[in-house]
This record gives structure tokens, C-alpha cells and sequence, in this order.
């Protein structure tokens, strides 16, 4: 077995590997990077909206005032948002 093997990013769970029909098994090695939700100005400046997070964020939508955003994310099999 190898490890890591790196998933999906938009599929939690599933893996980045294929296997032929002879046996041989071609995987992409490593773990995925922290991703980080910012909020960008009108004159492209960034700022941080959260922490560095290295789980899988999904669907984000801002409220309706435009001062928050929801997301749903999946911490260790558990979808919360």
C-alpha cells in the first residue's frame, strides 16, 4: 500500500488512484494543501475571511448583506456547515 494517497478534492472519500485491467495501479501521491476563504476589496486586496483549513470546503454563498459567507465542509467524514 502506498501513503498518502491524495483524494479527490471535490469528492471526500474518494481516492487518486486508477488500476488496470493487468494488475498495475497508478496513484497521486502527497495530501492536499490548507485552503483559506478570502474576501477580496473592490481594489483586489485581499484579507483572510478564516483560518487555514485543510478540509474540504464546498459551496460557498455569501448572506444576503454580503458580510458572511457559509460553506459546507467535511471534517473527519462529518459534513457540517
Amino acid at each position: 500500500m502506498a501513503d498518502p494517497v491524495q483524494s479527490d478534492n471535490a469528492y471526500p472519500g474518494l481516492g487518486g488512484f486508477s488500476v488496470s485491467a493487468d494488475g498495475r495501479v497508478a496513484y497521486r501521491a502527497g495530501t492536499a494543501p490548507p485552503r483559506q476563504l478570502t474576501w477580496f476589496d473592490r481594489t483586489g486586496k485581499a484579507s483572510p475571511a478564516a483560518e487555514p483549513d485543510s478540509s474540504v470546503v464546498v459551496a460557498p454563498a455569501l448572506s444576503p448583506d454580503f458580510r458572511r459567507v457559509a460553506a459546507e465542509r467535511t471534517v473527519q467524514d462529518k459534513v457540517d456547515i
